[in-house]
């Protein structure tokens, strides 16, 4: 396990991150491992959890996690990451999708702690567009076949 010089890894809060990165409820989490909600707040609490188990949330968590991924996330880099490679085109007058910027040379070597962050980042923000599709077609579906629901939804706003 590599540790962060500037704080120890807590693997329960690195799960967290990945959960919240890729949507997932802690409840969602307990059904897949097929334990009670408890239990996994009880793992989350842990800065030490054993390889069987986080292969188990790897594998229940999905997205390509893996457990080295679990143990080497660090949720500065993976902010940095963001923050330093990806701009808002609203900022262009875009829809305020996220886009990479065009310098984003990495230095790191294949397998880096920061490659598997910059990796977390990428799949977070492919999911997030795979959700902000669905969400479009689901209103656009509404809006055809419950047209008066979706018109009072919008006049409560």
């Amino acid at each position: 396990m590599k540790a962060n010089e500037a704080s120890p890894i807590h693997l329960g809060n690195n799960i967290k991150h990945l959960m919240r990165a890729f949507q997932i409820t802690q409840a969602q989490l307990a059904d897949k491992l097929g334990m009670p909600d408890s239990h996994v707040c009880n793992l989350l609490q842990k800065a030490d959890i054993d390889d069987p188990m986080l292969q188990k949330i790897a594998g229940a968590i999905g997205y390509g996690v893996t457990v080295d991924l679990i143990k080497n996330y660090n949720h500065d880099d993976t902010i940095k990451y963001i923050t330093n490679n990806y701009t808002q085109t609203v900022e262009n007058g875009g829809t305020g999708t996220l886009i990479p910027n065009q310098d984003n040379s990495s230095t790191f070597q294949e397998g880096s702690s920061q490659q598997i962050n910059n990796y977390v980042a990428e799949q977070a923000f492919e999911a997030m567009k795979e959700i902000a599709v669905l969400k479009t077609e689901i209103m656009r579906l509404r809006m055809k076949y419950e047209p008066d629901s979706v018109e009072k939804e919008k006049n409560n706003l």
